[in-house]
């Protein structure tokens, strides 16, 4: 259930990322006067955001993941004294601390790289920066998902 949610919400955000970027660019931002829309940026901007609302999915789940077993692994080392388990939740930590963000790196070079093939091509660096920003926006509309939740979940475990 949760899953076809945020499917649903990265489709229709896209739809409105796409239409924001891609028809906010039929008018000059200095002098109004009309100009010809920028269709491409709007569905690049829409890809970037998809990107990046996978890439916090996925975040979340590997995150989750291994939390889940460090946090077994330091309860059982737990019961040979505090050295052994503070080592194995650091470790755990550190998976996690290094992992979600060299896959979110990845993840957006591989988007400017593929985006630069586009944009490159007419010299528009500028313009490739603007949509790439999207896959910020994506991550960072997930990620309120996952925090918005875990409040919720955190305050009915403590309601009883």
């Amino acid at each position: 259930v949760v899953a076809v949610v945020l499917a649903v919400f990265i489709v229709v955000f896209a739809v409105v990322v796409f239409g924001a970027v891609g028809g906010g660019s039929c008018r000059d931002p200095v002098s109004g006067a009309p100009q010809t829309c920028r269709w491409d940026h709007g569905a690049f901007a829409a890809l970037a955001f998809v990107l990046g609302g996978v890439t916090s999915i996925a975040s979340g789940f590997i995150g989750m993941a291994i939390a889940v077993r460090g946090n077994s692994r330091t309860a059982l080392q737990a019961q040979r004294g505090y050295a052994p388990a503070f080592d194995t939740a650091l470790r755990a930590a550190a998976v996690m601390g290094f992992a979600l963000p060299a896959l979110a790196l990845i993840v957006l070079f591989v988007a400017i790289v593929l985006f630069r093939l586009h944009y490159w091509r007419d010299g528009e660096v500028a313009e490739l920066y603007e949509v790439i920003a999207g896959y910020g926006l994506g991550g960072s509309a997930i990620a309120l998902f996952g925090r918005v939740g875990g409040g919720i979940y955190t305050k009915a475990a403590d309601v009883g």
